[in-house]
């Protein structure tokens, strides 16, 4: 996992400088504190941490800075205009850019939102939570197939949704109970720094998949080292995976 800087930079790919570098680097130099999350959706390019944000409507051009009704995790884009925030206190919507939010879900632990269209979404986050909203988040039921992997609710968290077209979605998840017992040869007081050396140990990787937008989930679970953070497909079938390693 990269290291969290003092600055974001979002590299945009552009036509006009396709012949020698096709790559745009847009920085924020003076936050050191905000965490980037430049793939909101529909040409939104948004970084939240906690009570800050910075919010591009224009892929990048002119940026922002919202006043946020919660301490936020992420944001999600249907429209440049239409916007989901998943705060500390549950979800947040805005239908002008941010100006204004309105609760629509009051429930900690949350991570992720995805809305296909204005009223068919998705949330997710802690406690083996997935859930699903059929009225444009006025109201939300617990996704059954969220607690048919069998790992412990306590330490199993859904943190990432995708959609590659309005029927076919990826939920990914992980579940890594703590590690128990003294794994050093001295005890803790003595060498405090143990556990920057010890050595990562797996966890087990939750996906499930839908093809008819979210109908039908089906889950599979393996083991592995680190977290599946990321996930984006494109149509043809190929994707990129980000794996985050907690040591």
């Amino acid at each position: 996992m990269l290291a969290r800087r003092s600055w974001i930079a979002g590299a945009i790919a552009t036509a006009a400088t396709a012949a020698d570098s096709p790559w745009t680097i847009v920085r924020r130099p003076d936050d050191a504190t905000l965490i980037a999350d430049l793939s909101a959706g529909e040409g939104v390019l948004a970084a939240v941490a906690g009570p800050k944000a910075l919010l591009s409507l224009d892929e990048g051009v002119n940026w922002t800075s919202p006043n946020l009704p919660d301490r936020a995790s992420s944001i999600f884009a249907l429209s440049p205009a239409d916007l989901w925030l998943v705060g500390a206190e549950g979800l947040w919507h805005s239908t002008d850019a941010g100006a204004g939010w309105k609760r629509r879900l009051d429930q900690t632990g949350l991570e992720r939102v995805y809305f296909l269209n204005p009223e068919h979404g998705f949330a997710c986050g802690a406690g083996r939570t997935i859930l699903e909203s059929a009225d444009g988040g006025e109201s939300w039921k617990r996704v059954a197939a969220a607690d048919e992997p069998d790992t412990a609710a306590a330490y199993t968290v859904y943190h990432w949704i995708h959609f590659v077209t309005p029927r076919a979605g990826i939920i990914t998840g992980t579940s890594r109970p703590p590690r128990r017992g003294n794994t050093g040869v001295l005890p803790a007081w003595r060498d405090p720094l143990a556990h920057v050396r010890r050595r990562e140990w797996p966890g087990a990787s939750i996906t499930l998949e839908t093809r008819d937008a979210g109908g039908v989930w089906k889950h599979s679970t393996t083991s592995l080292f680190g977290r599946i953070s990321r996930v984006r497909y494109s149509r043809d079938g190929h994707g990129l995976a980000v794996v985050e390693f907690h040591d």
